[in-house]
């Protein structure tokens, strides 16, 4: 009992695809013997993984992370079919590539790949699927987040003069032609520098940088930027308390582009623009961000409705989209209109009166309430309390008004004669004092 089972695609071989574009093909298996197959299933899937060391010896540790993404699923052969019986069968495919799926890609911590998977499920206890697969590659394509059209960028520099209190500024204006490039675009690349101080500026050097980005399950990074030798580019000098304006052409790397859209892995360029000072000045560093990689084919300034307007046609005015649009809402589920409703004031009370230390951890933790102070007033007092505290200030100032003295302290203690009750004391103040002698107080309020 055998099953072979070739997978062909439309398009040459080695094809690369582009995201949003339609993968479409044959499929051709072949059985060997009468076969009672549950389901035959076709799917399209991505996986991304990473894996690095950390730490030698007792402190080595492994992160490792993974991705996956499932493009599209379809059955062939629904469950319940009747037997198969042998010979050959073939079946089309065709599955639509997501826009933002990230590319194809390896290097030595991070394997991206993609590959159409068929199944043969069969029928039986202890009986394993077969399954067939046919790697795909899918080509860059990015999603702009930088603008299209040219852009300026600044950087300030501070030198201080030594010997002396003043300070002096270098001010750099970098203007490039765009900021989202094609692998092996040129772009155009503009300087102008206001050298305020009194060094010569050697030169302003640019550098393509490529920062890599590892990303585990468990939340660990790993973050590695290089240097890119190909596309280095350095202008002249500017002299003392003079101006320059400088002109290159900034090749991209061919097999340079950016990843996005992966949760374990990402790689991002910047051009890292440098002033050259003499020591012991610290160079001036500016890093402008830059996108490479195939944009889409859509009118990114009408953005996704791009399709849906013909280019020789103009807009359609505010007064027709009013006519053919219903402005009205339906009713429909989801969302109360107010947040607070009866069920959820009577559910939060019932909580605080079932265990009021829920109440603590959620408004703390989980909420941005903080307790600033908690103030006792004699509003929140009993009846009994309130008549108690007035009647001991009541005692207390008449015993303080009366013409004899109310407390008279001595080696005994002290004695009230409106409590008829001595309080003994150890103070070394009342063991100095004889018996014979008292110390008399008279309290005045």
């Amino acid at each position: 009992m055998a099953i072979k089972c070739n997978i062909h695609i439309n398009g040459p071989q080695g094809e690369v695809y582009r995201p949003g574009s339609v993968l479409s093909g044959l499929v051709k298996y072949t059985l060997t013997n009468d076969m009672r197959l549950e389901r035959i299933s076709m799917s399209v899937k991505g996986k991304s993984r990473v894996s690095w060391t950390r730490g030698a010896g007792k402190q080595r540790r492994t992160h490792r992370g993974y991705d996956e993404l499932i493009i599209d699923n379809g059955d062939i052969l629904r469950p319940g079919a009747d037997v198969l019986r042998s010979g050959t069968y073939q079946a089309t495919f065709r599955f639509e590539l997501p826009r933002n799926a990230p590319p194809t890609y390896g290097d030595r911590h991070c394997t991206t790949e993609y590959y159409i998977k068929i199944t043969f499920s069969r029928s039986g206890f202890l009986t394993s699927a077969k399954k067939f697969k046919r790697m795909i590659i899918i080509g860059n394509a990015i999603t702009p987040t930088l603008p299209l059209e040219p852009a300026d960028y600044w950087l300030e520099k501070k030198v201080t003069e030594f010997f002396t209190n003043n300070s002096s500024r270098i001010h750099l204006k970098v203007n490039l032609s765009k900021s989202c490039l094609k692998p092996g675009e040129v772009m155009d690349v503009e300087f102008e520098v206001d050298n305020d101080t009194k060094h010569v500026i050697p030169s302003i050097v640019t550098r393509l940088m490529e920062k890599r980005i590892y990303r585990s399950n468990m939340g660990h990074e790993k973050v590695t930027v290089k240097k890119i030798k190909i596309g280095c580019c350095d202008t002249g000098s500017v002299k003392r308390r003079s101006r320059g304006q400088f002109a290159l052409k900034f090749c991209t790397p061919a097999k340079a582009f950016t990843v996005q859209n992966c949760r374990v892995f990402s790689r991002e360029y910047y051009l890292r623009v440098v002033v050259k000072l003499p020591m012991p000045h610290r160079d001036g560093v500016m890093d402008i961000p830059v996108q490479i990689g195939d944009l889409p084919e859509t009118n990114l300034a009408l953005g996704p409705y791009a399709e849906e307007v013909p280019h020789d046609e103009p807009p359609p005015s505010y007064w027709e989209l009013k006519r053919r649009t219903n402005l009205t809402n339906d009713l429909r589920e989801g969302r109360p209109s107010t947040a607070t409703t009866e069920d959820n004031v009577n559910a939060v009370r019932l909580m605080i009166e079932t265990d009021k230390r829920v109440i603590f951890p959620i408004l703390h933790k989980h909420l941005p309430v903080k307790k600033h102070c908690i103030r006792w007033t004699p509003y929140t007092f009993t009846e009994a309390q309130k008549l108690r505290t007035v009647t001991w200030w009541r005692k207390m100032m008449q015993s303080c008004v009366s013409s004899e003295p109310s407390v008279i302290t001595g080696s005994g203690g002290v004695y009230r004669k409106d409590l008829d009750y001595v309080t003994p004391t150890r103070s070394a103040a009342d063991r100095s004092c004889s018996p014979q002698t008292p110390r008399v107080f008279r309290i005045k309020y």
